[in-house]
């Protein structure tokens, strides 16, 4: 489970710090958000454990979205278990279009450049001097 996804309820949040025996961490999910996907990532940073991608299952257009490479083949559980240990894991996300990723950044930069950043509209007739 993404350490700060909250939709079913209380999760882990920053207490994933001081959590004991996790060998890995989702820290991508297509559920998530980009900001809480990288406070999962800088969890798994600072705690030295795996991180891991993992789809959320919630509507099909996810499905596919996000995943965990493995730097070798993982044909069983054990071999599942020693890449994690090991840290020979990859999360990766996948756009559903480049579209997706301009929306996202065209969400931020969204209205004039008012409260205090730019410069104010000119007056209808110009400035005078």
């Amino acid at each position: 489970m993404h350490p700060y996804d909250r939709s079913r309820g209380i999760s882990f949040g920053d207490t994933i710090f001081q959590t004991i025996g996790l060998t890995g961490i989702q820290v991508a999910n297509a559920k998530q958000d980009r900001l809480r996907n990288n406070m999962a990532i800088d969890a798994s940073t600072r705690i030295k454990v795996a991180p891991v991608g993992g789809t959320g299952m919630e509507k099909p257009e996810r499905i596919g979205r996000a995943a965990t490479v493995f730097l070798e083949d993982v044909e069983d559980q054990a071999s599942l278990i020693d890449s994690l240990l090991r840290g020979d894991t990859w999360a990766v996300e996948f756009l559903g279009s480049l579209q997706d990723e301009s929306d996202y950044r065209d969400e931020r930069y969204k209205g004039p450049r008012r409260g205090g950043r730019g410069r104010p509209p000119r007056p209808q007739g110009g400035y005078r001097r």
